[in-house]
C-alpha cells in the first residue's frame, strides 16, 4: 500500500489512472493488478491517493519503493505537482 498526496485542483480521475498505470508496471507486482483510490481530503488541499498492490513475500519494501519512485515521476511528467 502506498499513498500519495495529490492537490486538490488535481483532475483526480486522471492522477487515479496514473497511479494505477504506474503500479501496475512495477517489477514485482504480482498478476498485475493495482487499485488506486481516494483515501482522503487534507484540509491543507490535498487528497490523498492510496494504490493497493500484490507483492511477493519478502519484496513488498521494495515494491513500495518502486512505485513511490515511479508515481512520483509521472506525476511531476504530467504536470499534477
Amino acid at each position: 500500500r502506498v499513498t500519495v498526496p495529490v492537490p486538490l485542483a488535481s483532475d483526480l480521475d486522471r492522477a487515479l489512472a496514473l497511479v494505477e498505470e504506474e503500479a501496475r508496471t512495477a517489477s514485482h507486482v504480482e498478476e498485475k493488478r493495482a487499485i488506486a483510490t481516494i483515501s482522503q481530503f487534507e484540509p491543507a488541499g490535498q487528497a490523498i491517493l492510496t494504490v493497493e498492490a500484490w507483492a511477493p513475500r519478502g519484496q513488498v519494501a521494495a515494491v513500495e519503493t518502486e512505485i513511490r519512485q515511479a508515481v512520483h515521476r509521472r506525476l511531476r511528467a504530467e504536470g499534477v505537482f
